[in-house]
């Protein structure tokens, strides 16, 4: 389904036959088992998806016996059974994301987008549905490590939450019914990989910071929002203010000494920039209470 260029990665638990013919070569490398991986997949949408089973089986006719579509397709796995699977997500710049709670992320939010999980979701708007469930390090130890390294994630004990769906019909490439199900999934991935991106790209944002009043300093804490990269760190600096707004907030905080007040950006800011720089931005102060 994905490719180099795909916002987004899908890859089964059961290897296809291109990964189990190179991890069994010794002098396999990266490059050479991705353009394998990629050869084969490209091979299954030429071959299988968009086909009917009467034209695959006309198509085969002309083809040695090693290179039939039919001897593909048997290798490829079940049919009929529970068929595990996962996803990871690509940058905007086309870097794979190695954090396994992110892809946990993604996973979960298209299950949920392909399930029904409130009291609230139509079951007749939902397309298809899956299921999921968790590698858990305990329990699928080098298996679960195995498919983090093959979805490009970073080694750790922390769980695998995976996908699933159940396939049960014998004729699955009738009715273009493949390439519509691969469709809609499709979308509904790529939705979720914006969501993704958005909350792990460092991107200029507004910044907002508790204002705290030292003897001779005014320093700034950083009201952190850890779901947002662009604010997902903690932060405390000093501050100096003009004279009349330094005026302004400490005649406001002898007034009101139980108060928090908040100086927020006036602009979106990438704020580990502007700290790297000069350290200057205009800013708005507020109070809690407003």
């Amino acid at each position: 389904m994905s490719t180099k260029s795909s916002s987004f990665i899908c890859v089964p638990l059961n290897l296809l036959p291109s990964e189990r013919k190179a991890m069994a070569d010794p002098n396999t490398t990266e490059e050479s088992y991705a353009e394998a991986v990629d050869q084969e997949k490209q091979k299954i949408r030429d071959r299988v998806l968009k086909k009917s089973n009467q034209e695959i089986i006309d198509e085969d006719a002309d083809r040695p016996s090693e290179d039939k579509a039919m001897v593909l397709l048997r290798a490829l796995g079940s049919d009929l059974n529970i068929n595990t699977f996962a996803l990871n997500f690509r940058y905007s710049d086309g870097t794979l994301n190695d954090d396994v709670e992110e892809a946990n992320y993604l996973n979960r939010r298209v299950v949920q987008a392909l399930s029904v999980d409130s009291p609230e979701d139509d079951p007749t708007k939902i397309p298809f549905y899956l299921t999921s469930t968790e590698f858990e390090h305990e329990l699928y130890g080098n298996c679960a490590q195995h498919f983090k390294k093959r979805l490009g994630l970073a080694k750790d004990e922390l769980s695998l939450f995976v996908l699933r769906n159940v396939l049960m019909t014998p004729f699955p490439t009738e009715g273009n019914f493949i390439d519509t199900m691969a469709n809609i999934f499709q979308e509904v991935v790529e939705r979720e990989v914006q969501v993704c991106r958005k909350r792990n790209e460092t991107k200029e944002n507004h910044h907002s910071f508790i204002m705290q009043d030292g003897s001779e300093k005014i320093f700034l804490v950083n009201r952190s929002m850890f779901y947002l990269a662009s604010r997902r760190r903690q932060l405390i600096a000093s501050a100096s203010l003009d004279e009349k707004s330094l005026s302004t907030y400490r005649e406001a905080k002898e007034d009101n000494p139980d108060e928090t007040f908040f100086l927020s950006t006036a602009q979106e800011e990438d704020i580990s920039a502007t700290m790297l720089s000069d350290g200057a931005f205009e800013a708005v102060i507020t109070s809690k209470s407003g």
